[in-house]
């Protein structure tokens, strides 16, 4: 918990204390530490915490060929959207095609439009996510991993 207190000239500082000790609930008795001194000694630790830059390195080795798997199967998935895609334009031409020829009504035309335009809608969201996350992913994992090399300039 926090405990904010003011000394005789009104300087006003924060402590952090042991709640259940303020409780009576445990046997704690350690005293009160102030929130500077607290922070002083977690950005002391964060500087002598850092990782060793080969271990870094194989570290990243190692998630980024998990990457380059997973994003053979997205590849993959895109792919199979994309064709889907391409499909579904020429079933729309086609439907468009068999409509001047007299070959379909319009309310029939239009339903079947409304499908397809549907999923196109669909597959072109689905492209999106796919690609974006990927990029978005490699980007956050290097910044992760070149944080853990100075971890106190970091915090």
């Amino acid at each position: 918990m926090v405990q904010h207190s003011t000394s005789a000239t009104g300087m006003k500082y924060p402590y952090y204390y042991c709640a259940g000790r303020h409780s009576k609930r445990t046997v704690c008795n350690l005293r009160a530490v102030l929130i500077y001194e607290v922070e002083k000694k977690l950005e002391d630790y964060y500087h002598r915490m850092q990782l060793d830059s080969s271990f870094r390195l194989s570290v990243e080795t190692m998630i980024r060929e998990e990457f380059r798997t997973s994003r053979k199967q997205v590849e993959s998935e895109q792919a199979d959207l994309k064709r889907e895609q391409e499909k579904l334009e020429r079933e729309r031409q086609k439907l468009l095609e068999a409509h001047y020829a007299g070959a379909i009504p319009l309310d029939l035309l239009g339903r079947e439009q409304e499908r397809i335009s549907r999923a196109l809608q669909k597959i072109a969201a689905q492209l999106e996510a796919t690609s974006t996350e990927y990029e978005d992913i490699e980007r956050n994992l290097q910044l992760a991993l070149d944080l853990t090399v100075d971890c106190g300039a970091a915090y």
